[in-house]
């Protein structure tokens, strides 16, 4: 059981954080803030969870009439299957002291799936969903907890631990990027936690790998952030490296890490072994301050929600080498009644050959790519085809996949709940 406790993150040079001074691995209470049992608040009881979630059983088709950006693709293919989706269900938004939380991440496992939620703007609330998904036609809301001075940017789960990336506003002074571990019960959420203070203002993004902690924090400070590396059973540093706005991070294969950053665009990779940088390059996009960003991998790709940059087509291997190569591009959408701003490539999630693009004001949109999941050659074929038939002006902040579950971030439209099914093409 992991006890209730902060414990400071200590740099080479032992620098301090706020008010706690690093000494190895210092365990200390919270510095400032309300006792843990008022700063989260926890419910695991299913009848009062449900009046959240409103059943919708509709099915949603792809508008292919929108217009969209010139693309740059190397090859376009007309696809062999597709994809249709129907939505279960519209989960409102959890309310904290009379405001609105909107969801930013979400992440499966074991059969349910785990979303987080942040208050926009400049207070710091938080929120975390559990559901449970086992039978996709009729997803189940088990479990939630609030943060008080918490918002909760992005999270992971593993073995029992919840891995949440929070901004927190606990500290009077110093950094206040937190990554805070919690622990669940049969999958549930409980008020047991470790916090671990980290550089910068935010954490945005949490990966875990070769049994560590891979973690990005950025967006200013005393300390401008990067990548640290924690063990994951023990929460001991095991690497920090110094860079600015960092904004994801995730695994390609059991060899490579993948960092984001931003202003402008860059991508760095980590041997997972030794955590050594192999190397740096740059991709388009990510030219926004502030804006979020997404990886995810499969095989030999690796598929970037690059902001304004739309999804970024990556190889970072070939044939065993660590290569870095941006191979194509899917454009963030344009349409006439949406300025570009709105119009950003918050994340990109894969199901199959699909790519499922969170594209901020201009929805979700859908493009087919060639099951490359082996090729170490050949660039993935990229066919979009349309715009996911969600209401018009929702915005889409985050996708998370696991088929046959789509989970949709909708900012101040909540989350919906959405179920994929492959469908091979009629035989001409």
């Amino acid at each position: 059981m992991l006890p209730n406790r902060l414990l400071t993150l200590c740099s080479a040079s032992a620098l301090l954080l706020g008010t706690l001074a690093c000494s190895g691995d210092l365990a200390a209470p919270l510095a400032h803030g309300q006792p843990e049992q008022e700063r989260v608040s926890v419910t695991n009881d299913v009848n009062v969870l449900a009046v959240r979630l409103l059943e919708r059983r509709r099915d949603l088709s792809l508008h292919t009439g929108d217009t969209i950006s010139s693309m740059r693709l190397d090859a376009v293919a007309a696809p062999s299957n597709k994809m249709a989706f129907t939505e279960h269900a519209e989960v409102l938004p959890p309310m904290l002291e009379t405001r609105s939380l909107q969801a930013t991440h979400a992440a499966f496992a074991d059969g349910l799936a785990y979303v987080a939620y942040a208050l926009a703007g400049d207070d710091a609330q938080g929120a975390v969903d559990v559901f449970d998904v086992r039978n996709p036609a009729s997803p189940r809301l088990v479990s939630h907890a609030t943060f008080r001075r918490t918002d909760i940017h992005t999270l992971a789960v593993s073995n029992g631990r919840l891995y949440l990336g929070t901004g927190s506003q606990d500290r009077e002074q110093g950094e206040n990027a937190v990554l805070e571990v919690i622990t669940l019960r049969d999958g549930l959420l409980t008020s047991e936690s470790v916090r671990v203070a980290l550089p910068s203002q935010v954490v945005t993004g949490v990966a875990i790998a070769s049994g560590r902690l891979w973690v990005t924090t950025g967006t200013g400070g005393r300390r401008q952030g990067g990548l640290t590396v924690l063990d994951a059973a023990t929460l001991k540093l095991l690497l920090f490296d110094e860079f600015s706005d960092a904004r994801a991070v995730a695994p390609n294969a059991s060899s490579v890490m993948a960092v984001v950053r931003g202003t402008p665009g860059r991508v760095r990779l980590y041997d997972q072994s030794s955590m050594s940088l192999l190397r740096e390059f740059g991709v388009d996009g990510l030219s926004m301050a502030g804006g979020k960003a997404s990886i995810t991998s499969r095989g030999t790709w690796s598929f970037v929600g690059a902001a304004d940059g739309g999804v970024q087509v990556l190889q970072l291997r070939q044939n065993g080498r660590v290569t870095g190569t941006v191979v194509g591009s899917v454009s963030r959408p344009e349409q006439s009644n949406l300025p570009k701003e709105y119009a950003v490539t918050n994340a990109v999630a894969y199901a199959g050959d699909f790519l499922i693009a969170a594209n901020g004001g201009a929805g979700v949109w859908v493009t087919h790519t060639t099951d490359q999941t082996t090729a170490q050659t050949n660039r993935p074929q990229l066919t979009p085809m349309g715009r996911l038939g969600l209401p018009d002006g929702l915005s889409a902040n985050f996708v998370a996949t696991n088929y046959p579950m789509l989970f949709v971030a909708a900012g101040n439209g909540g989350l919906r709940l959405i179920e994929m099914r492959m469908m091979a093409s009629a035989a001409p």
